[in-house]
């Protein structure tokens, strides 16, 4: 709707970006509200990427998690496999479960599509869950289209991120982009 959005990871949130810089949370999970409000001061779910819809309504939303827990993403101990999600803009609640570190989150030709980074997977969410596409050979982060064609990068997983990647071999990993 010509209006520009981010997403704003350590907030939870999805901000409007204005022209003067300002930075306006519009949209959060469900699962991050309290009494009090919204838990907008730090990072509790790693949101990471919008499949951008016509409107924050009609859009969705990546996180390594679905709920607030004690330990947060970013904490080595953190558990992260199968944890991720994808929510819905319009009821805020997750639509996609059993993802690990999903990232780039795309809408093409209504469909929602993923990288399921932490497995090294390219694929389109159907009935809930991920319908594997493709596994390019790295920890999947970028995706794109052109001309009916999907281009995917991966990259090596860093040793010290190991634990974020248990679907993948680090020694057999490739940067790459793949068409």
């Amino acid at each position: 709707g010509g209006v520009l959005h981010g997403n704003a990871v350590g907030k939870n949130a999805v901000v409007r970006i204005d022209d003067d810089g300002a930075a306006t949370p519009v949209w959060w999970p469900r699962a991050i509200e309290r009494r009090r409000g919204a838990e907008l001061d730090r990072n509790y779910l790693q949101l990471n990427s919008i499949a951008a819809g016509p409107t924050v309504r009609e859009s969705f939303f990546s996180a390594s998690c679905e709920t607030i827990g004690r330990l947060r993403p970013g904490d080595p101990a953190f558990a992260v496999d199968r944890k991720g999600v994808i929510f819905s803009g319009k009821t805020r609640e997750p639509v996609v479960r059993g993802l690990t570190r999903p990232h780039s989150a795309r809408l093409r030709r209504d469909a929602l599509w993923v990288d399921n980074s932490g497995y090294g997977e390219v694929g389109v969410c159907r009935d809930g869950k991920l319908d594997v596409l493709a596994r390019p050979g790295g920890w999947t982060r970028g995706l794109g289209f052109a001309r009916g064609v999907a281009f995917v990068g991966t990259s090596r997983v860093l040793p010290r991120f190991t634990q974020y990647a248990p679907g993948l071999d680090p020694d057999r990993c490739v940067c790459a982009v793949h068409a």
